[in-house]
């Protein structure tokens, strides 16, 4: 009996320590590692971006009578003429994620828009002998420069695996350069202003002013470090290229504007 016990009591003990090293094998760690979660995207990184799209422009020629004579009979004039563009463009800067589902980036932009509008018709005289055709053509092409820094807030909506999809909301703020020779040449010669009584305003026929817009699109992150966007950007601030005052008759006031009314871009960006 004795010998009976003492030999039972090795065999309880090992029992307990096989169980025991079940709940510590490494097989079971290695499976409750495999279950931890994998980072959709680099929380914090810069990025570099390439863009493509359209944009709109809005041109406005203004004529208006500001002489208090009323015996003198003019009729203000008003012309305006919208057009489409073709845009590329870069994007640089840093973002980051502070939550799951939320983040900002600040970033800076260079986009080069050309657009491609004339206008042709010609004039026939049929008082001479034999008749004479005039043809007459008006360019209304624009070469713009658009640069700026720009701050958007980024909200995570959808994950699916190691992807994620989301909205973006900011703005921003810069400057445009707008290369109008053509187009303002051509404004005035429908607003009857003399080309060469321009001086220098017209000599390199180059404007650039002040620019702010609003930002706002959805994208989707994938590979963690690669991401596809659908961009809109609504500038509010036109660029006035011409401005002049002519006394005869009365006193006119005669006004250019050139106006980026909306912009909408597809862009692949790379974060690092």
């Amino acid at each position: 009996m004795l010998g009976h016990s003492k030999a039972s009591v090795p065999a309880n003990v090992s029992t307990r320590a096989t169980r025991g090293t079940r709940v510590d094998s490494p097989t079971r760690t290695s499976q409750a590692q495999s279950t931890k979660p994998t980072q959709a995207l680099k929380p914090h990184a810069g990025f570099v971006g390439v863009e493509l799209g359209v944009s709109a422009y809005r041109q406005d020629n203004k004529i208006t009578l500001t002489s208090s004579d009323s015996s003198v009979n003019f009729e203000d004039y008003r012309y305006s003429r919208n057009t489409l563009g073709t845009n590329v463009g870069i994007v640089s800067g840093y973002r980051g994620f502070f939550t799951s589902w939320f983040g900002l980036r600040v970033y800076a932009n260079l986009n080069y828009t050309q657009t491609m509008d004339s206008n042709s018709f010609y004039i026939i005289n049929y008082r001479t002998n034999p008749p004479t055709i005039t043809n007459l053509s008006y360019d209304y092409s624009l070469s713009v420069l658009n640069y700026g820094a720009n701050l958007d807030l980024l909200f995570n909506v959808l994950t699916i695996k190691e992807s994620k999809l989301g909205i973006f909301a900011g703005g921003g703020i810069g400057g445009n350069t707008i290369f109008t020779n053509k187009a303002i040449v051509s404004a005035k010669k429908n607003m009857g202003i003399d080309k060469d009584a321009l001086y220098d305003e017209m000599k390199d026929g180059a404007f650039t002013g002040l620019d702010a817009w609003v930002n706002c699109g959805f994208y989707g992150i994938f590979l963690k470090s690669h991401s596809i966007e659908v961009s809109a950007k609504i500038p509010f601030i036109p660029l006035q290229a011409h401005n002049s005052t002519r006394t005869t008759p009365g006193i006119q006031n005669r006004t250019i504007h050139f106006t980026n009314t909306w912009n909408v871009n597809v862009r692949y960006v790379f974060a690092f």
